[in-house]
């Protein structure tokens, strides 16, 4: 069968539409219904509907400034079906779901049994619907569905299910989010936010449509709006694009927050003692004792929990007073929790002692959380103050705290920090520990314990720290002097929050992410909330989750994007949209989001190039433009639209606030001059770009390389486009254009002859039937191509190697003599997937060969020739080389020859021009660098392949500018950066040190401060080091190597906690003699964005070092 695109393409527009919504069991289409279920055979679907018409106004447009456009619109009109009735109407706009029952436990994607409060009404096997989604089951008990299966009739399938996209269902909520269960339902109730996929079939004949997998998906979207049609009584549903969808949606958009739960959480086992003196007894109260199964009766028992402030000097109060009325003590004491003292907050206690004369006393010592809440300075446990032989003729005496009291007091977490109870929770939280920036890691040791649950929280709206959330009622908080934004300030990760003015203290969940900007777009667009649901780029967390079918091929073109490998830190702090927090990114990195193909996908701008054009426009292919019946002529315009000649980049952001610290500027100044002295300005705020980021600079100057094209006004063309171009060309292509009546931009004249250009708006509407409109509506098609004035920017000129290792037959090093024939390696400048090098020459072409890393740059074995024939692999030249004569034991390399001897055809491509005159042949202007796209994907430098000497017959005016030298130019440049400027730096000590005595496992012998370099940890490298180490006795020790970016979180140097992240490696040995241990790598990636890290040492008791024999930087791997 023929494929719908390829029908388009030859002009064949007979057509039709089918339409699935997702959950119904329906399709819709133009053709017959038979038609539309053979075509979809094994789909999911076994029913259609006709009677339908489709207005489908597809429409992209792409714009520096927005990079996440929009695709147009869909209506979908619905008259009741000649034979089935008003099917869909009534469907549609019912609120009855028929049989109807509330969830009862929230549902994954993959989720098979559905349990309800009740399944009376349902049929014993069948289908039901939740939300948007419908589900298949074979059977059901009184409480749940069994047999499930899952998403069915989904327009967009997901990544690992054939034909079904299912939907998380929560049940169950907190704070201000209603307390509604999702209903499960007979009938669908819910229709916005559905999944709409639309295909265009070939009308093959005979009520034949060519099957689904050969159509064309031309557009894709979900349900915006279901309205009655008064006049036609049709059901009109309006669905927008997929584009729109993405641009808007929020991430944290149900934040989770919370507030910390006031008070102290006393102990099991906490106790505090009192005792008196009148002058000449001494009693002792009973022991106020925090144990479970308190007896409240008794005064002095009380159950381990969290108690407030107040609750805490009511406490103290109860007890105290029992004990007096008891005769356990002599006198009475009263706690007051918050009052005035010399304009402070304080607590205090009065004793009142009553009358006379006489050595009076009290000793009181409560335990350190009660101490603590109070505001008294403690030591083992609080001793509030001991009188002695004082008189109080007045009766009483007030004792003040030392120290402002708490309203919340942390809760001890051991080495690894303090925890706190979160109360009043509201929204959802966000799941997403395996995306954490490497500094807000959590503990090793505590993976085991907690895998999950792992984030960043904002406290009190000005501190940040690393913390896990148990899911209900704890909320435990690690230590992370690595971790940006302000730390927590000593006194309050020592204590806690003093009681203030009386505002509670909050806590909300930030969302980080850390990866390279390409693994960015792919999660947030397939993760689904279950790894690998919705394919293999799915990570699990609550993000976008488009449905993969929907997205084609967009993981290879984020995989293009310029810089997709640099590492993007995200913090978002509250709810983000994706185009604020993408957008920037994206027109950084020149970079649009579109839908192309059937698929969405990543482009970024490109200079129109002649070479580089998919399609020629010209008279042939003209067709009715949108909008206008008459006029086939194109139109042009001098446009300000898109210019920008001032461009002010705000980034370096404070992560947790809306506040940027660095800004950098372009001005395209002979713009702004030439525009009479009026800045075009915008401002791009970068929130994801930092001072401390090397990948900036790359991302910057790559914007800078694309900031011409739009620093000036751009010429403008508006033609229509006949079917051909309706799905084969979009948004973002480049084109030539051929066209009478059109202006040259250079000239001013009309005609225009093969002038490359970038189409900006793609729009087409493939007309047909539409419900309520008289007559066939005309299909309709039409560009916006901005024209390039004078092109000046061209391909590289070619370049080939000669196959060093082929010596078959009369070849020699890729060579033969007798035939004149260069045997040219495949793909030495090119991929694999490319067409081979030697291909890119042709006969007549003018050549020089030269010797590849000669031994003197100046005099390089060198030959001029010229090309009889290539066929594959194979050039043949002119003549055979001689003079000097052809070595076997030497590379060579072959590229065009200077541009005055070149052919016109070479001289199209790029070449040098002069340094001091910027001519090219001393007469033209020279060619310009830019910037383009390709969806290939590139092979990287591997770390092996060796620099070379360049040779001086190479560059210079005139010559060409071909692949070849350029690639061995930046191999040098890698070359250098992996192995002649790689950190080396052994570490060995003047005197050994070592762990004679201690308590501890391990302790800290040695740390010394290591520079790897800037952009170290954004590189895949490892530090390659041996230590030098022995045994004091003979018994196996320990040494322990950490790289770490900070100092340990430790007071002693016994068993430090080492900040994350780190990487490690241990050594162990008997022998008393140093020896030097087996080489190790660890990953040098955990260095601080400056490139600093710290290498610890550590041994075990015995053990003793003279630190590192070997330590060296790896190349990149």
């Amino acid at each position: 069968m023929t494929t719908t695109l390829a029908a388009l393409a030859t002009g064949n527009v007979a057509c039709k539409f089918v339409v699935a919504i997702e959950g119904v069991p329906y399709l819709l289409t133009t053709a017959t219904t038979s038609a539309a279920v053979t075509a979809w055979a094994g789909e999911g679907w076994s029913s259609a509907l006709s009677d339908i018409s489709v207005d489908c106004d597809n429409q992209t447009n792409i714009n520096p400034w927005q990079p996440i456009g929009s695709g147009g619109t869909c209506r979908i009109s619905i008259m009741p079906d000649r034979v089935a009735g008003d099917i869909m109407g009534v469907m549609m706009h019912r609120s009855d779901g028929g049989a109807e029952t509330t969830l009862k436990s929230s549902l994954l994607r993959t989720t098979s049994t559905i349990t309800v409060a009740s399944t009376t009404g349902f049929a014993a096997s069948g289908e039901a619907h939740i939300g948007n989604e419908c589900f298949g089951y074979t059977g059901k008990t009184s409480t749940t569905f069994t047999g499930v299966t899952r998403g069915k009739y989904a327009p967009f399938a997901a990544g690992s299910t054939a034909n079904r996209f299912a939907h998380l269902h929560r049940v169950g909520n907190t704070g201000a989010a209603q307390a509604l269960e999702p209903v499960v339902s007979e009938y669908p109730r819910t229709w916005a936010g559905r999944w709409v996929g639309v295909w265009l079939h070939v009308d093959e004949g005979g009520g034949v449509l060519n099957v689904k997998a050969d159509a064309q998906c031309i557009f894709a979207g979900r349900i915006a709006e279901v309205r009655d049609d008064s006049e036609t009584g049709a059901t009109v549903v309006t669905c927008e694009h997929v584009l729109d969808y993405v641009k808007d949606y929020t991430l944290l958009r149900d934040q989770w927050r919370a507030e910390a739960a006031e008070g102290v959480y006393l102990f099991e086992g906490d106790t505090s003692i009192w005792l008196d003196f009148n002058g000449t007894t001494t009693k002792t109260a009973n022991p106020l004792v925090v144990k479970s199964g308190a007896n409240p009766s008794v005064g002095y028992e009380i159950e381990p929990g969290r108690y407030s402030l107040h609750e805490v000097a009511d406490i103290l109060n109860r007890w105290l007073a029992l004990e007096k009325s008891a005769s356990r003590i002599h006198y009475d004491y009263v706690f007051k929790p918050i009052v005035e003292y010399n304009g402070e907050k304080r607590s205090n206690f009065v004793w009142y002692c009553g009358s006379g004369s006489g050595s009076r006393a009290f000793t009181g010592a409560l335990c350190s959380g009660i101490g603590k809440i109070l505001g008294y300075r403690y030591g083992a446990g609080t001793q509030f103050t001991q009188l002695n032989g004082i008189t109080l003729s007045t009766g009483f005496k007030t004792y003040y705290s030392d120290q402002e009291p708490y309203r919340v007091i942390l809760t001890s977490g051991g080495q690894y920090g303090f925890s706190f109870d979160p109360v009043n929770i509201k929204g959802t939280f966000f799941e997403h520990t395996s995306t954490l920036p490497a500094a807000a890691n959590p503990p090793p040791a505590l993976l085991p314990t907690w895998p999950t649950g792992w984030s960043i929280f904002l406290i009190g709206g000005n501190y940040t720290v690393v913390g896990n959330y148990n899911g209900s009622n704890q909320l435990q908080f690690m230590r992370a002097t690595q971790l940006p934004g302000n730390a927590l300030p000593d006194d309050f990760a020592q204590w806690g929050v003093r009681y203030g003015n009386g505002e509670p203290l909050t806590i909300q969940q930030v969302l980080a992410i850390d990866r390279s900007f390409a693994d960015l777009l792919t999660m947030l667009l397939f993760s689904s909330g279950e790894p690998a649901y919705n394919g293999a780029d799915d990570i699990g967390i609550d993000a976008m989750g488009i449905p993969a079918e929907a997205m084609g091929s967009v993981a290879v073109s984020v995989d293009a994007l310029p810089a997709s490998s640099s590492t993007s830190l995200v913090y978002i702090s509250k709810p983000t949209t994706i185009g604020e927090l993408l957008g920037p990114e994206l027109m950084l990195r020149r970079a649009l989001f579109t839908w192309r193909n059937q698929s969405l996908r990543f482009i970024t701008w490109q200079n129109p190039i002649a070479q580089l054009a998919v399609a020629s426009l010209d008279e042939t292919n003209k067709a009715e433009p949108a909008g206008n019946g008459i006029s086939q002529r194109s139109a042009t315009s001098l446009s300000t639209e898109y210019m920008r000649n001032v461009i002010k980049i705000r980034y370096n952001r404070d992560r947790f606030r809306d506040t940027y610290n660095s800004f950098i500027a372009f001005e395209d100044r002979t713009s702004v001059d030439d525009h009479g002295g009026l800045p075009a300005a915008l401002t791009i705020t970068a929130p994801n770009y930092y001072s401390t980021d090397p990948g900036n600079d790359a991302v910057f100057i790559d914007f800078l390389a694309m900031m011409p094209f739009f620093s000036r006004p751009l010429r403008l063309l508006t033609r229509s486009i006949s079917p051909k171009h309706y799905e084969s060309l979009g948004a973002g292509d480049i084109v030539t254009i051929t066209d009478s009546f059109a202006r040259d931009p250079i000239t001013g004249a009309r005609g225009v002859i093969n002038r490359p250009g970038l189409v900006l708006s793609h729009r087409y509407n493939l007309g047909g039937a539409q419900v309520g409109v008289r007559g066939t509506q005309p299909m309709v098609g039409e560009v916006v191509v901005a024209l390039s004035e004078i092109d000046r920017s061209e391909l590289y000129s070619p370049a080939a190697e000669f196959d060093f290792d082929y010596n078959a037959g009369t070849y020699s090093s890729g060579y033969s003599a007798s035939t004149a024939t260069i045997r040219a390696a495949a793909h030495a400048y090119s991929e694999v997937s490319d067409a081979v090098d030697a291909s890119r020459f042709a006969a007549g072409d003018k050549i020089r060969i030269v010797e590849i890393d000669p031994v003197n740059a100046a005099s390089p074995d060198t030959w001029t020739r010229t090309v009889s024939s290539v066929s594959g692999s194979d050039i043949v030249l002119s003549s055979a080389l001689s003079s000097p004569a052809f070595s076997a034991a030497k590379r060579y390399r072959l590229f065009s020859d200077t541009y005055a001897t070149a052919t016109t055809a070479q001289q199209a491509n790029s070449y040098q021009a002069d340094s001091s005159t910027g001519k090219l042949n001393s007469t033209l202007a020279a060619k310009v660098y830019t910037s383009a796209f390709s969806q290939s994907t590139y092979t990287t430098y591997a770390g092996t392949e060796q620099g070379e000497v360049i040779p001086t017959n190479t560059y210079g005016a005139d010559l060409p500018l071909d692949a070849g030298i350029d690639y061995a130019l930046a191999t040098n440049g890698e070359w250098l950066l992996d192995h002649h400027r790689a950190i080396s730096s052994p570490s060995m000590l003047m005197s050994p040190v070592s762990y004679t005595s201690g308590t501890g496992t391990l302790k800290v012998l040695c740390i010394t401060p290591i520079w790897l370099g800037r952009g170290t940890s954004l590189q895949p490298r490892y530090l390659k080091i041996r230590p030098w180490f022995a045994s004091l006795t003979g018994a196996s020790v320990t040494l322990r190597v950490t790289l770490t970016p900070a100092l340990p979180a430790s007071d002693s140097d016994a068993d430090v906690v080492r900040v994350s992240p780190f990487s490690e490696a241990e050594w162990s040995t008997t022998s008393t003699s140093y020896v030097e241990g087996a080489e190790t790598s660890i990953a040098a990636n955990v260095a601080n964005a400056n490139g600093w890290a710290y290498l610890l040492i550590e041994g075990s008791l015995q053990c003793a070092t003279r630190g590192l024999s070997q330590c060296y930087l790896s190349p990149r791997s």
